[in-house]
This record gives C-alpha cells, sequence and structure tokens, in this order.
C-alpha cells in the first residue's frame, strides 16, 4: 500500500500495479501528516487521516484481520 497526502486530500494505492484504491478528502493538513499501520501478517492496514470536520481525525482500515 502506498500512500500520498496532499494539503485537502489523501489518496491510497496498491503497491503492486499502483492502482487506485480510495480518494480520502481531508481537512486542512499542510504538513502532510497520517498514520499508517499493520497487524504482524499484513493482514490488515490502518490508516489515521485529518477529518474534515476541525479537530477530528479519520481512522480507514483495509484488508481482512485474521480474528
Amino acid at each position: 500500500m502506498m500512500v500520498v497526502v496532499l494539503e485537502n486530500q489523501t489518496f491510497v494505492f496498491s503497491f503492486m500495479d499502483l492502482k487506485l484504491i480510495e480518494s480520502i478528502e481531508t481537512g486542512a493538513n499542510p504538513y502532510g501528516i497520517c498514520g499508517l499501520a499493520s497487524n504482524e501478517k499484513a493482514l490488515s492496514k490502518t490508516l489515521v487521516v485529518p477529518s474534515q470536520e476541525k479537530g477530528q481525525c479519520r481512522i480507514l482500515i483495509y484488508g481482512k484481520s485474521s480474528n
């Protein structure tokens, strides 16, 4: 997974074929802040970006959990 963070939008791509998975509208993010984490076996990935609502963030989960 590859994440490209712009000031008001974040793009999530598949790293294997560079296909766009999702385009996310965000609030003002001039420093390109985001969080990306995966579990031990990389079955799921969690992405955190600023929300369009001031003071909030969006948490997005990609993939499947083994639990």
